[in-house]
């Protein structure tokens, strides 16, 4: 009889445990690996020359490939995308922009609509990929964001950038 008791309650407290512990979690299943955008990223140069010279060539005006301007921050070549991530971005857009990235349902730490505070201007960053893989991040504000990619739009170091005058920003030629 002890035996019995003592089966049923070692089947019973995990059973129990299992209803009455955390909350199942809400975010989509990812069969693939996850990438999180969270925290800085910068294994290919520093962010901060890489807006320099995005300045720079707003303000002469100019045209410059992808490439060429990472370049010209002294960063590597161990890129072959760069995606435009800001608030509200549907995850399925990120994932079409990035071609070879995760699945929309693998991408974790994606801003949300609304998450920048109402006293500062919208914030977001460009994520560069080699392989489907996340390898920088750089931030931008809307006040100063250089570079519209355009929803669901990717861009290579073979992508041409040319000034709009009007925006005083670089957008993808054509």
């Amino acid at each position: 009889m002890r035996i019995k008791y003592l089966a049923l309650i070692m089947f019973l407290v995990p059973a129990a445990s299992g209803c009455f512990g955390t909350k199942p979690s809400t975010e989509p299943i990812c069969l693939g690996e996850t990438v999180s955008v969270n925290g800085p990223l910068d294994k290919l140069g520093s962010a901060t020359r890489f807006n320099e010279e995005l300045s720079q060539i707003v303000e002469r005006r100019g045209e410059v490939t992808m490439g060429e301007l990472t370049r010209a921050a002294g960063w590597s070549d161990a890129w072959d995308r760069v995606v435009d991530v800001y608030g509200g971005i549907d995850a399925a857009d990120l994932s079409r922009a990035a071609q070879s990235g995760p699945a929309a349902e693998c991408w974790r730490g994606l801003p949300t609509r609304g998450s920048s505070s109402s006293d500062r201007p919208a914030q977001g960053f460009y994520l560069f990929l080699s392989g489907g893989k996340l390898v920088q991040k750089v931030l931008w504000s809307a006040d100063r964001k250089w570079i519209e990619m355009g929803r669901g739009v990717g861009l290579t170091p073979e992508s041409l950038l040319v000034t709009d005058p009007t925006r005083h920003i670089l957008v993808p030629a054509g």
